[in-house]
């Protein structure tokens, strides 16, 4: 075994024995290094970066991605593991978290924040991804039929991190971001991830399109709606069938905002065709944000964005998913749709939306080293 073989394992194995002893691992502290965390690291999304990378999307020199967290959480990350270990790249680790953080206290003040402090002062940014339905009481609702509360610990955590890093506790501490000075820290929401950062600086959430939005009382009505209004597959959940995917199609409507230029920066036109996979939606937002893109008719948000912190911003499709850029997976339509993967086979026919997906990973890549080189100037 050569010498760079023999400390791949040797690193892999100090990783596996730490995470089986439940140790909190320091962040990667090379001196060029980019920190990026992720939360709620299934394989799945350590898949989705590491074709981003593979696919020189996310070009970052020196990259490192730290899959954070919580003690709490109900998943126990053990296949993230074994993914990493078996074949998952060695720029990649897990970070277990443990801190004091409840339903009462995740909006507040909370025994997190000093964790919370040195994750920020050794990272460049954070991807917040999709994800289970919040539990209605953190932004003030009963709880509709329709919603689905699955790992509650998970929601408290990152819920509580985003309030730290961008409103304080509310009494004697400000927010991270303003105390570490840290302007351009990249935090990206994706689906579940701009619902939560809504949720934490004060908004609400619509607990169910379909029904509320549209009115609609059945998954038939809802798979006969317009496309543009359909946010996620009817067909999955009516016919579930081997292959079928649960995610749609559909355009967005971008403004004007400095945000569009960069996404957009040689097209006139502000739609483009994003992939979408969620039934909630933001409703009430938090005086912090503004919505810079939206459904084709104005009733869903599709992507918001700080007011004062220009890198922190979410967006409700999900430009990550490995399906967007892989005509090797099956990712089927309906039940008697061909075994392909027609997500992949559409976008191929789409150079606006191409464009728009390499646009936004260049954003992302500008922004951490813009964030690293503040970190270390």
């Amino acid at each position: 075994m050569s010498v760079s073989r023999r400390a791949a394992t040797a690193r892999r194995g100090l990783r596996l024995l730490a995470f089986a002893l439940g140790i909190l691992l320091a962040l990667p502290a090379r001196s060029g290094d980019v920190v990026l965390l992720l939360t709620h690291p299934k394989p799945r999304e350590l898949r989705n970066l590491a074709t981003l990378v593979d696919e020189k999307l996310l070009e970052v020199p020196g990259l490192r991605v730290v899959g954070i967290h919580h003690a709490a959480e109900w998943e126990t990350y053990s296949d993230s593991q074994r993914y990493l270990e078996e074949e998952g790249p060695d720029w990649m680790q897990l970070m277990r978290i443990d801190c004091r953080v409840s339903a009462k206290t995740a909006l507040g003040k909370n025994g997190c924040r000093e964790t919370f402090s040195k994750l920020l002062a050794e990272s460049d940014g954070l991807i917040l991804t999709g994800g289970p339905d919040i539990p209605p009481a953190l932004y003030g609702q009963a709880t509709r039929l329709t919603t689905a509360i699955e790992d509650p610990p998970r929601h408290f955590f990152e819920l509580a991190l985003i309030h730290a890093l961008l409103r304080g506790d509310g009494h004697e501490h400000e927010p991270l971001l303003r105390e570490h000075e840290r302007p351009g820290y990249l935090l990206l929401g994706i689906c579940l991830g701009m619902q939560s950062l809504n949720v934490a600086l004060g908004g609400s959430l619509v607990q169910d399109i379909p029904s509320e939005i549209y009115g609609l009382r059945t998954l038939e009505e809802y798979a006969e709606a317009p496309a543009s209004e359909r946010h996620r597959s009817a067909y999955a959940q009516m016919h579930p069938a081997e292959g079928v995917g649960w995610g749609v199609l559909h355009e967005v409507r971008f403004r004007r905002h400095a945000l569009t230029r960069h996404l957009m920066p040689k097209s006139k036109k502000r739609t483009v065709t994003v992939f979408s996979l969620h039934h909630q939606a933001v409703g009430r937002l938090a005086g912090d944000l503004e919505t810079v893109a939206s459904s084709l008719d104005g009733k869903v948000v599709e992507a918001l964005v700080h007011k004062r912190f220009p890198s922190v911003f979410g967006v409700q499709f999900h430009p990550e998913k490995r399906i967007l850029y892989r005509d090797d997976l099956v990712y089927r339509e309906r039940e008697d749709s061909p075994e392909q993967n027609f997500v992949h086979a559409r976008l191929q026919r789409s150079p606006r939306a191409r464009a728009f997906l390499a646009a936004f990973w260049k954003l992302i890549s500008e922004r951490l080293v813009e964030s690293a080189t503040q970190r270390r100037p």
